[in-house]
């Protein structure tokens, strides 16, 4: 037996996947970053990632998108070998979560499409990186991480 209003559930988020489905296709063959505002560049970046996620990833990444920024800062190495926002007690680890100021295409260095992009830590046994873009280097970078709960 369905837990109570599941199929319904199920129905509503159909119907929404499929009205983003169409939206993704749109944007796969007609959104310019160049004439987006930084905003609308976020919010497509987070859809690019959704577009590959699991639900609960994609969940998580709806709540982030959402959520309000907690702290924003430049990365360094800390003493740990962990990377911290400088001047505050944050240190990242591991599958931290946050926002991440780069240049909208990945191996892009076009300062005018700098992008609000999430991101999570990983350590590969020799240096942390970003999951969704390796080529980013962690130190010197902008981030900012949301309040999440």
């Amino acid at each position: 037996m369905l837990r109570e209003g599941m199929a319904a559930r199920m129905y509503e988020v159909q119907t929404s996947l499929a009205g983003l489905q169409k939206d993704l296709e749109w944007m796969d063959a007609c959104f310019d970053p160049r004439e987006a505002t930084e905003e609308e560049r976020t919010l497509a970046k987070y859809l690019e990632i959704i577009e590959n996620s699991s639900v609960s990833r994609a969940v998580n990444l709806l709540q982030m998108l959402h959520a309000d920024v907690r702290v924003s800062g430049y990365l360094s190495r800390l003493p740990s070998g962990r990377y911290g926002i400088e001047g505050t007690d944050v240190e990242l680890t591991s599958g931290s979560t946050c926002e991440v100021y780069a240049p909208y295409h990945e191996l892009g260095d076009d300062d005018e499409l700098l992008t609000w992009q999430p991101m999570r830590v990983e350590y590969d046994c020799a240096e942390y990186h970003f999951i969704e873009n390796p080529y980013i280097k962690l130190d010197g970078v902008l981030i900012r991480i949301k309040r999440m709960w």
